[in-house]
């Protein structure tokens, strides 16, 4: 198992430009938070679930609601299956694309 590295969280300005404002997005500036995800080594056999509905809290909707504006501000992208360029950030969904996407690629899975 990989031991994840000590994170401290902070804030940073994040890289915005006004051509990355969107309509949807009522957000005046950015920050970067940094947070720790605890995590398990993966099984060459374990069964990894592609789907996932869920409710969230309005809290968790909220924290959602700032990743979403915050990646919008940044100009980010994300990968979808089967397209095979990354397009621009454009649902609240795509927050949590993007942060998985971030956790694969600390830890080396492929594509």
């Amino acid at each position: 198992m990989k031991n994840p590295p000590k994170i401290t969280p902070r804030l940073e300005p994040a890289r915005a430009t006004s051509s990355a404002l969107s309509t949807t997005c009522p957000a005046a500036k950015s920050s970067e938070v940094v947070i720790g995800v605890p995590v398990a080594d993966l099984g060459p056999d374990v069964y990894c679930m592609r789907r996932v509905d869920i409710d969230v809290s309005l809290r968790q909707a909220k924290a959602m609601r700032l990743a979403f504006d915050g990646l919008q501000l940044a100009g980010e992208t994300v990968q979808m299956p089967g397209i095979s360029s990354p397009r621009p950030v454009t649902r609240p969904t795509d927050a949590i694309r993007y942060m998985l996407d971030q956790l694969a690629d600390e830890y080396g899975l492929p594509a």
